[in-house]
């Protein structure tokens, strides 16, 4: 069976993807009550979908492939993310859309071109894994997983991902894995 990952909400449908290699996703249109298996047009191991209400976008643990759906997650189409990465999330922000990689790449789309993805600024250089990402009007949060000898940490960018600076060290006792939506949390 497969290991369901990710999801969101596109339209009033639930959208799910599974972090085990498949080319398939499900969708709801009644309240997660029942589930249609969807086809993508590649197979890949999902680390994360977002949408921004009329758009879905995934993005691939490995690689550089992404998908993305106009239609409430009924068909998908395969885009090319810049380079092959471990990238981690994604995030609607304006009229684009923002993926980062574990060692702090970062790429965008515009909304009206989801088949062109370009490198942005990257994220500080840092011996922290990247682990996951939120957005709000102009900003940009980022959390950074602690390391053996270091605590997490969160970036901010409020430029649409042109600079980027360290916000705080969080708590070194706790192992921090998810940043949510803002005004945002942080989550074990």
């Amino acid at each position: 069976g497969l290991s369901w990952a990710s999801s969101t909400v596109v339209n009033n449908v639930f959208l799910v993807f599974s972090f085990t290699q498949t080319d398939q996703m499900v969708r709801s249109t009644n309240n997660a009550v029942n589930f249609i298996q969807i086809t993508l047009p590649v197979s890949a191991k999902w680390a994360y979908v977002t949408s921004n209400f009329d758009t879905a976008v995934a993005v691939s643990r490995s690689g550089d492939s992404a998908v993305y759906s106009v239609d409430d997650g009924i068909s998908w189409t395969l885009t090319q993310l810049p380079v092959t990465e471990s990238w981690v999330s994604v995030v609607p922000l304006d009229d684009r859309f923002f993926a980062i990689a574990t060692d702090g790449v970062t790429a965008s789309s515009k909304l009206s071109d989801l088949n062109t993805w370009q490198l942005q600024r990257e994220l500080p250089t840092s011996t922290h894994e990247y682990v996951s990402m939120t957005s709000t009007l102009a900003t940009i949060v980022v959390l950074a997983a602690k390391t053996a000898t270091e605590p997490a940490f969160y970036v901010l960018s409020s430029d649409r991902g042109l600079n980027w600076s360290i916000e705080q060290n969080l708590d070194a006792d706790v192992d921090w894995t998810t940043i949510g939506r803002w005004p945002w949390a942080i989550s074990l």
